[in-house]
Order: structure tokens, then sequence, then C-alpha cells
């Protein structure tokens, strides 16, 4: 199997790619048997690729597996959000499920998030809230110091699924940062929209709201 811009081994953390319907899981570079060393000298069975719906209520958590590389899963709701796992299993019994970015199916990539702004609610605290996009599965934050030079840099591998969300601890202060905020559809990413400077007029922010399928 040659090599892609979409996908990692299946030994690492799997990226994915949205199909029409569904989703695909790719395995890149290399042999199975190459997998299998860079994790060690189990010896893997099949890998458990692992789906759940946000926006179905009572939804169950889906499954299925692979003893290969690659796997696709049809039959996914057009335009809703899935949260995506995968698990790897050997002679000696299944792994921990690893997260992997989740997925709007046929959404391609979400809309530049749109309206940013930055709360300043103490001296090392602010809340970012923005316009979502409903082709976002999640979003992540960008932090760059504006003192020191620094570059940008991403909340990897922690994201959001609401826009909205606090973040704390930022030394010397506030109005030393620069902050921006980019959503993702799997590996389809938009650029970062505006970016937005922190200041010191400090204010009260109410609680970021929870996921609903009718709040992105």
């Amino acid at each position: 199997m040659g090599a892609c811009e979409t996908c990692v081994c299946a030994a690492e953390v799997p990226r994915f790619l949205v199909l029409t319907t569904g989703l695909r899981v790719t395995g890149c570079g290399g042999s199975s048997r190459e997998a299998e060393a860079a994790i060690g000298t189990w010896n893997i069975d099949r890998y458990q690729i692992i789906t759940f719906d946000k926006d179905t209520a009572g939804a169950y958590i889906e499954d299925v597996s692979t003893k290969g590389q690659s796997a696709e899963i049809s039959e996914l709701i057009p335009g809703h959000h899935y949260s995506v796992w995968i698990a790897t299993w050997t002679d000696k019994g299944g792994g921990l499920p690893v997260g992997a970015r989740a997925i709007t199916v046929r959404a391609g990539a979400p809309q530049e998030p749109d309206d940013l702004k930055v709360i300043s609610t103490d001296s090392t605290t602010v809340q970012l809230q923005w316009t979502g996009s409903s082709a976002a599965a999640r979003y992540r934050w960008w932090t760059r110091n504006i003192s020191d030079g620094s570059a940008s840099t991403s909340s990897d591998p922690s994201s959001t699924d609401v826009a909205c969300h606090f973040i704390g601890w930022l030394f010397p202060g506030v109005w030393n940062f620069e902050f921006c905020v980019s959503g993702y559809d799997g590996v389809n990413e938009f650029v970062k929209g505006n970016c937005v400077i922190a200041n010191r007029n400090y204010m009260t922010a109410a609680s970021c709201p929870t996921y609903s399928s009718s709040a992105l």
C-alpha cells in the first residue's frame, strides 16, 4: 500500500477520511508485520473500530472489526456527528480504545470559525466564544505568546464540541496572548479564523453550554 496524506499506520493514533455516507479507516506505509513491530511483539489479531452517533437520542455505541489495516463503515447518517475510537486486539485480549478525530458525515471542511470573542475573566483566564458550523465535528484552539514572538500552537489532542471554551494558567497574563480557533471534520480542517488578543478589561463569563445537536 502506497503512502497517503490522509491516514497513518493502524498501530498509531488513527485518522479518518469521510466518504459519502460512511467512514474509511486506512493504514498506510509498511506491512502489517511492521505495524505490529511499531507497538511491540504483540500478536495482533484484529482492530476494533468504534463509533457513537451524538445526534441520535438513545444511540448505542457500534463497532466493526478488521484483520487488515483498512476498513469502511457505511450506513452512517449524513449530517450527524460521530465520535470515533479504535482498539487493538491481540492473543492476550483487547487493548484500551484510542480516540481519533470526530467526523461529520458528508460535511467536508467546516467553514472558518467566525466572530471570535475573547473574554478576560481574570489576569490568567479567558473564555473564547465564536460562531460555530454544523459541518464541524469539533474545534481546537490556538494560542500565541505575542510578547516573546513564539509561533502559534494548537490544543491537540484537546478539543471541544461546542463554540465556547475556557483557557486558564495564562502566565504572565492574558494580555500577552493571541487566540485563534479552527474547526475540523476528520482530516478536513479549515484554516484558523481571525485571531484576537486578550485585554485587561475583566468580565464575568457564563458557563459554556454542553453539546446538543441543535447547538453547534
